[in-house]
């Protein structure tokens, strides 16, 4: 089997995403007017296009001043986007984990302060519990990983792939304390087993469609239409069948939220 660069990640990884682009109303061939973006009550910008039936909160072509668009929303026809899953507002509450033998869930509110940071970059902020994300808009060409080849697969397939194309994952998130830099503990957004949202930075737009199949068993489903920086990536393992998808669709089919691991 010739060897193929892949981005296939397990569900380790983890973290709105952020270019800000031009503006212009269209249709989206239905009888509902389309708007390029959904704004939030915290003004909150989703990129889509979004219509009446996508969107639970304000249309607008253009985002509110201070805020950049995040790709992951919109109506499934919507480049780097869409889906019907259960949706998430990155700028909300983040609940202390509590693990039992079987999951992890959402315990007492989180109610301190301090960064929320990746290596060297800041991501954005959590002040008293609440989370402010803001991922810089551009990233230092030493972040930026090739694709690599993974050779211990058992099958590998894929139907799309891009060639030449630089990304960046926010694995290890963690929230530090903003005056002596001290970690206070890990970060992820998920329900704590199944379901959890991932962000991450590509250097150009493109497709990974593969399915990989592992030595242990287990099958990854690869679902990404991503456009240049930042994406938004939803994972959903699927126990029974043995089956992790990841797509920049929203396929979450449980509520997640924004855990804490105090280290």
């Amino acid at each position: 089997m010739n060897k193929i660069k892949s981005v296939l990640l397990l569900a380790g990884i983890s973290l709105a995403l952020v270019f800000t682009f031009s503006c212009s109303s269209n249709y989206s061939g239905s009888s509902e007017q389309s708007y390029n973006y959904c704004v939030m009550a915290d003004n909150t910008c989703l990129a889509g296009p979004f219509t009446t039936s996508t969107c639970n909160s304000q249309l607008s072509n253009s985002c509110p001043d201070g805020s950049t668009p995040i790709v992951g929303g919109g109506s499934s026809s919507s480049k780097g986007g869409g889906g019907k899953g259960v949706p998430f507002n990155e700028n909300s509450q983040i609940y202390y984990s509590d693990c039992d033998s079987i999951a992890c869930h959402a315990g007492d509110a989180y109610t301190g302060s301090g960064d929320i940071v990746v290596g060297d970059l800041i991501l954005g902020s959590v002040t008293n519990g609440i989370v402010k994300l803001k991922l810089p808009t551009t990233i230092p060409n030493e972040y930026l990983w090739d694709f690599w080849v993974y050779e211990n697969d058992l099958d590998l397939n894929c139907t799309d792939y891009p060639n030449g194309i630089k990304h960046y994952e926010t694995e290890k998130i963690h929230l530090d304390n903003s005056n002596s830099a001290n970690e206070i503990g890990g970060l992820k957004i998920t329900d704590g087993q199944y379901n959890s949202i991932y962000y991450w930075y590509f250097s150009k737009a493109g497709k990974i469609t593969c399915k990989r199949t592992a030595h242990d068993g287990w099958v990854g489903k690869y679902n990404l239409d991503f456009k240049e920086g930042w994406n938004k990536i939803y994972y959903v393992y699927n126990r029974e069948a043995g089956i992790g998808e990841l797509s920049t669709n929203n396929i979450l089919t449980k509520e997640v939220k924004w855990l804490l691991d105090l280290w």
